[in-house]
Parts: C-alpha cells; sequence; structure tokens
C-alpha cells in the first residue's frame, strides 16, 4: 500500500529550512531499512492552498486529502489548525506494510512536527493529484540500498550532497537510478484509470497470494515500475478475465493474456531473424523467444528449467481460454501466477528488462518529431 507521512514544515525548529531535516529524522529511525522491503517515496510540499479556488475549496480540499481513507492514525486537531496557516510537508512511501508504517509511526512520535499518517489510494483522483503528479519520486529503498531518482533533463544537475547525506545515514549502496520519462511531460500513464486499472488487479489476485494484500503491492508495484505499458496490458487482461462469465469472455481473456506475453517477449529479448540454439525466435514465436532471455539470464540450470516450465503451463493456460476450453476457477490464480513469473522474468536481468522509456516512446518520437517539423519550418 502507500503511506502518507504528515510533517508541519512551519515547526520553529526547521527555521525554515525542513527538507533534509525530516529526511534525517525519517530515515535516521533505521526502520525502513531494517525491514528489507523494496518501497519508493515520493516527497514535497502538499499544495492545497495554491490549487484551492477559494477558500471553502480550501477546507473541502484538505479534509479530502487527510481524512478520506479508512487507514489512518493522524492528530486531526493539529492538522486542522495548519489550514490557512502552514504548510504540510509530506513523505509517501509506496509498497509499505501496515506493520512498517506502524513501527516507522511510532518512532515518529517523538518529533514535534510529526503530524500522523494515512493510507493513500491513487486511483482517488485527489490522492492522485496531490500525492502522486504535485510531488516528485525521490528514493528507491531495498534494505541497506538507495537509489536517488533523477529525470531525463537532470543529467547533469544531479546534486551529489544527496548521496553524501543517504552514506552519512548508514546505506552501504547508494547510487543514481534514470527515472526516465516517468512524472514529466511525456508520462500518460499517471491518470486515475491507469491507477484504478492497478487498484482492480491488485484486488482480483490477493485471493490467490499467500502473502495476500502486501504481496499484490509488490507484484504491481514491480510491474509498473519496471514497465508500465506491460503492466497495462497485464492489467486489462486480469479485468476482463474477472468480469468472464461465457466462452467469448474467457476467448477474449485467452487472447489478452496471448498478447502480454508477446509484449513481454518483445521486451526481453526482440525477434531475430537468425535461430537461437537451433529454435526460430522470430516475431510469432514468442515462446520461443521467452525461453531464450530464460536461457540467456538464468544463473543455474534449476532456475532455467522451473522457469521454463512454469512460463510452458501459463502460456498453455492462456492458449485454453483463447480457444474455448478455460478452467474458469483456474483462470484468475494463473494471472496471478503470470503476475510472479513477470517479476522473477523481469528481475532476471534489471538493467536489461528495466526501461524507464519504453511505455513512453510514442509521446517522445511524436514531441521529437514536432520539434523537427517547426525547425523545418523556421528553414523554409
Amino acid at each position: 500500500m502507500h503511506v502518507a507521512f504528515l510533517f508541519d514544515s512551519d515547526d520553529p525548529k526547521y527555521n525554515g529550512f525542513y527538507g533534509n531535516p525530516i529526511r534525517d529524522e525519517i530515515l535516521g529511525t533505521n526502520v525502513l531499512q531494517e525491514s528489507g522491503r523494496q518501497m519508493k517515496v515520493y516527497i514535497g510540499d502538499v499544495l492545497t492552498y495554491s490549487k484551492a479556488r477559494d477558500k471553502h475549496h480550501y477546507f473541502e480540499l484538505s479534509e479530502a486529502i487527510y481524512f478520506s481513507h479508512q487507514f489512518q492514525n493522524l492528530n486531526a486537531e493539529r492538522i486542522r489548525a495548519t489550514y490557512l496557516q502552514r504548510t504540510i510537508f509530506v513523505w509517501v512511501i509506496e509498497n509499505i506494510t501496515i506493520s512498517i508504517a506502524s513501527q516507522l509511526h511510532d518512532a515518529l512520535q517523538d518529533n514535534s512536527a510529526y503530524l500522523g499518517m494515512h493510507g493513500v489510494e491513487l486511483a482517488f483522483p485527489i490522492h492522485l493529484v496531490f500525492y502522486r503528479n504535485y510531488i516528485g519520486s525521490q528514493y528507491r529503498i531495498i534494505g541497506q540500498s538507495a537509489h536517488v531518482f533523477y529525470t531525463m533533463n537532470e543529467e547533469d544537475g544531479k546534486d551529489c550532497s544527496e548521496i553524501d547525506a543517504l552514506r552519512e545515514l548508514g546505506f552501504r549502496d547508494v547510487d543514481w537510478e534514470d527515472n526516465g520519462a516517468r512524472q514529466t511531460i511525456f508520462d500518460d500513464f499517471d491518470t486515475p484509470e491507469h491507477f484504478k486499472q492497478i487498484y482492480e488487479f491488485k484486488k482480483a489476485v490477493v485471493p490467490y497470494l499467500k502473502d495476500g494484500e502486501d504481496e499484490a503491492s509488490e507484484l504491481a508495484m514491480l510491474l509498473e515500475d519496471l514497465n508500465p505499458k506491460l503492466f497495462d496490458t497485464l492489467g486489462a487482461a486480469v479485468r476482463v478475465a474477472d468480469r468472464a462469465v461465457n466462452e467469448e469472455d474467457y476467448a477474449h481473456v485467452g487472447l489478452s493474456g496471448r498478447r502480454f506475453f508477446e509484449k513481454m517477449a518483445d521486451v526481453l529479448f526482440p525477434a531475430r531473424t537468425e535461430s537461437f540454439k537451433g529454435r526460430k525466435v522470430g516475431h510469432a514465436e514468442y515462446k520461443n523467444r521467452l525461453i531464450a532471455f530464460i536461457d540467456e539470464s538464468a544463473s543455474d540450470h534449476e532456475t532455467l528449467t522451473k522457469l521454463g516450465k512454469e512460463t510452458d503451463r501459463l502460456i498453455e493456460s492462456m492458449n485454453s481460454a483463447l480457444h474455448g476450453e478455460p478452467e474458469p476457477q483456474k483462470i484468475m490464480k494463473d494471472f496471478a501466477d503470470i503476475a510472479k513469473l513477470s517479476v522473477h522474468l523481469l528481475s532476471l536481468n534489471p538493467e536489461r528488462s528495466r526501461n524507464p522509456y519504453y511505455g513512453y516512446n510514442k509521446n517522445l518520437k511524436s514531441f521529437l518529431l514536432d520539434v523537427l517539423g517547426s525547425r523545418e519550418n523556421e528553414n523554409s
């Protein structure tokens, strides 16, 4: 889940400079590092005042932002005392569990600026706007490892003091991570529809996962993070499967599932004219291409065999549905297994499979053509 941790940025102890001190206070608890869980952090001011039409609208927005989620542990009186008077600063942590969030909340209780925490649902438009679109992604944290995000236009403007500060806070592995076109003008995945699809995906697969909601949250984050365009294809297939009632519906499910495997093969092992170890790996041979990727990336024969068999099984399940021979009681479990398999495959070679620009190629290409067209017009 996503959880927002709120701070009064106008607490006198900060003397107007609060971003780095709050970072140190949160990470200084060591709660996130000790959890070992992979999480992403979004940081910024809650811009309610500048986005409100009038005083009445300001109060409406504030109440909806802070008090709409059922999971919350907030100092309501102190939060409402900030209205029209102070700026609230937020850390939104993606893929945190309730247990970890509660530990961090307890560790911050003696902090005079801390206002409490609440759950965030990005399928809710107000949370999407104020807790994602108006603030920036800052860190990926995995235990003692921390990556600092930079976007496509910040390559030459990296703040190396951030790297030094994280090392001083005890992180052993600190590096930069290209956030690609995410949260730029080229990003058309930051929409309520996209996050509603993520919400529906998690809800549909939760019953079939050992760790329930926590595992569904992690799968959704990793898939959407590694390749949002691939996740959109899988999310659409799961939505169709969740609503299927007859053979025609399941045929559509099978087609959607197969399209997902085809697109994943395009990402992991693009089609080649030459064969790979005696197998054709052209555009139509998507299963062979997935097996070829596993063959190239697996560290041992046992992993190769296990992932190869699971890939075969799940592709056959989608083909059975496509040809009118579905097992309805198994379809949704198979989609949960497809999500787990996908994370395994994408994690075999993260540098090759994580392409922060892949889902935005169409917009980037369109922008480039517009720029080139404008220059041609200027020179003509």
